[in-house]
């Protein structure tokens, strides 16, 4: 509540299923949007974006932020990396093994005028 930050929700007409259990992806996310809100200046617009293909979810949050120093990107993702002063750097790495365990993937894009973490998971084609 320090700061004014706008979500922007970007989602398809139609529903998309992950096979995967949704305590993990939630914490996984959960991480994923706190790196996103920290790093989110005063005004500024996070964004939540849904694409759904054959045969993948594509969740992507994007911030508006400075972006990750370039020598901190190609390990971003390992635990006990971080940019941040406050913090321990286990977040990112967490939330890569969650998505993981779910057949999924992550990609982390930086640059000053922002980041994107891009977590892909398996469609789910079976009948809920």
């Amino acid at each position: 509540m320090e700061k004014t930050v706008r979500f922007a929700l970007e989602f398809p007409e139609q529903n998309g299923f992950v096979f995967g259990h949704p305590k993990l992806l939630r914490a996984a996310l959960q991480e994923i949007i706190n790196n996103a809100l920290d790093a989110s200046p005063l005004g500024s617009v996070l964004t939540l974006r849904i694409n759904i293909t054959d045969n993948h979810i594509h969740i992507i949050v994007r911030d508006q932020g400075a972006g990750i120093p370039e020598d901190l990107q190609s390990r971003i993702i390992l635990p006990f990396i971080t940019s941040k002063q406050d913090a321990i750097g286990f977040g990112l790495s967490f939330s890569q093994v969650m998505i993981e365990k779910m057949g999924g993937s992550l990609k982390i894009d930086s640059s000053d005028l922002g980041t994107n973490v891009i977590v892909q998971l398996p469609a789910f084609k079976g009948t809920v």
